[in-house]
């Protein structure tokens, strides 16, 4: 009887162990500042993580060169063929600016090269950057100003660029023309 009284106290004693170890457990797991690697925690530390990657652009951490193609092209309302295989150039201006330069391109049956090369952009720490700019843009065969709205972003390791482009002008000094590009990365 005394051996029978014994086991049952093991067991008790055991299982009172084994309920505890359990709630300790599931309180780790819940807790990632216990060490928890709960699905729960989990997400919370890939979300923190990629606000962190997101938000940390610099002018320096972008200068550089995109390859990309120009797309999403509207000449006074009409949509013209996308111009692949151009490169963007990101050059520093100060601090928080930046300059942006597309070489010479033809859209269409256009007789003469548009260009652009836009100074001193402002860059938020998101990656995004907007802004009007008079000078710098020639999308109708004329120097006018334009608008800009456009973002980096990660890509992987990546760092990429995407931006939309909008500028007016005059033909014959009565028609008014609209323009507007978009740029996207490879």
């Amino acid at each position: 009887m005394y051996h029978f009284f014994k086991s049952v106290a093991f067991v008790a004693i055991t299982g009172m162990a084994l309920v505890g170890c359990q709630k300790e457990e599931l309180n780790i797991a819940d807790n990632p500042a216990n060490g928890g690697n709960s699905q729960k925690a989990n997400t919370v530390a890939v979300v923190s993580e990629r606000a962190s990657v997101t938000s940390n652009f610099t002018v320096d951490g972008v200068v550089g060169n995109y390859k990309g193609e120009i797309n999403q092209v509207k000449m006074n309302g009409e949509n013209k063929a996308s111009v692949s295989d151009r490169t963007v150039k990101i050059t520093k201006n100060s601090n928080n600016k930046f300059n942006l330069t597309v070489d010479g391109f033809s859209v269409g049956k256009m007789p003469a090269n548009l260009y652009i090369n836009v100074e001193g952009i402002t860059l938020n720490s998101d990656g995004t950057f907007s802004g009007r700019f008079n000078k710098g843009v020639s999308l109708l065969l004329t120097n006018y100003p334009a608008i800009i709205n456009g973002k980096f972003f990660k890509s992987g390791n990546d760092t990429k660029i995407e931006f939309t482009l909008q500028s007016y002008g005059r033909y014959l000094i009565f028609k008014k023309f609209t323009a507007s590009v978009h740029f996207d990365t490879y």
